[in-house]
């Protein structure tokens, strides 16, 4: 069913992107949901995004942290960098609770919510 009220933010024309990834250690993880988008593997915990069309202005970015057992991602925290509009990509850093750059699990996904506008800014 449609919405009745259209969705109204502080943002003309805000795009949701959102991308799912299933840890592979030491290598590039696995996209589980993410259209129009690739991530690759860069060093210890360090991974970039790559959009294949500007996403336009960024807004904001949150994450979610899903383990195969309750608890084993306490403490766990996504760092991001600025976008870079030149070439369509965005770096996050994965810490794991203490403080230490660590890759995603095998066990683990890591969901992310980037929020771009294309008009208002």
């Amino acid at each position: 069913m449609a919405a009745l009220y259209p969705v109204r933010g502080s943002h003309q024309e805000t795009t949701e992107y959102v991308l799912r990834i299933l840890g592979a250690g030491a290598a590039t993880p696995t996209k589980q949901e993410g259209l129009g988008m690739t991530v690759s593997y860069i060093s210890t915990g360090k991974y970039k995004i790559t959009w294949a069309e500007d996403p336009y202005q960024f807004l904001s970015a949150g994450y979610g942290l899903l383990p195969a057992t309750i608890g084993d991602l306490k403490g766990f925290s996504v760092e991001f960098e600025a976008y870079n509009s030149t070439t369509k990509t965005m770096q996050f850093q994965l810490w794991n609770a203490s403080q230490s750059a660590t890759d995603l699990a095998t066990t683990q996904r890591l969901s992310i919510v980037l929020k771009f506008a294309r008009t208002g800014y």
